[in-house]
């Protein structure tokens, strides 16, 4: 009995496939959506967060105005709901300041895109001088936005703090009486 050893047949080996640079133009349509994206979800954010601020203010001092001796309970829901807000604040401050890192690194990819790669007819939008001035003017920016949040915070703290007073009033304890006496001892 013959043995015949089998070979198998030479399959020449495939190469892998090179990938495909994205084009500039379909970088460039992503990166400017990404960054409108980016842009309209901080906008949207902030005109919430503002929007719940002033109408918890005018509610805040429309019912303090209204009452002489309110009840302690809702005093006390007055200072949880203080605190509460202030936290949101910081919260809303941190959101602000990585949305402006956001938007910056997406501008700075769109600039590099443009310097390598320009626009036909040598247009230039992100990387030109015009939209550099721009950017210097003085606009309502991300750094407005974060004194406005700390503004809302602090007027946040002093309603706070009058209702604790108010709470400590309420319970027979005056504040300022004892902390007279103790200064003055």
């Amino acid at each position: 009995m013959v043995v015949r050893k089998v070979s198998k047949p030479k399959v020449p080996k495939r190469k892998k496939p090179r990938p495909k640079p994205i084009t500039s133009g379909s970088a460039a349509i992503t990166l400017g959506n990404t960054r409108g994206v980016a842009l309209t979800l901080f906008n949207q954010r902030v005109l919430y967060i503002l929007a719940s601020d002033f109408t918890g203010l005018a509610a805040v001092v429309l019912w303090l105005g209204a009452t002489t001796n309110p009840l302690w309970y809702l005093l006390l829901a007055l200072i949880a709901g203080s605190i509460g807000i202030i936290w949101l604040h910081v919260f809303a401050i941190q959101v602000i300041e990585g949305s402006a890192a956001r938007v910056d690194h997406w501008t700075d990819k769109l600039i590099a895109l443009e310097n390598t790669n320009g626009i036909e007819g040598g247009v230039k939008i992100f990387s030109s001088l015009e939209y550099e001035t721009l950017k210097k003017k003085p606009a309502l920016s991300f750094i407005h936005l974060i004194w406005i949040m700390r503004a809302c915070m602090v007027v946040w703290v002093v309603i706070g703090a009058t209702a604790l007073m108010m709470f400590l009033k309420s319970i027979g304890v005056e504040p300022w009486q004892k902390f007279l006496e103790h200064c003055l001892q």
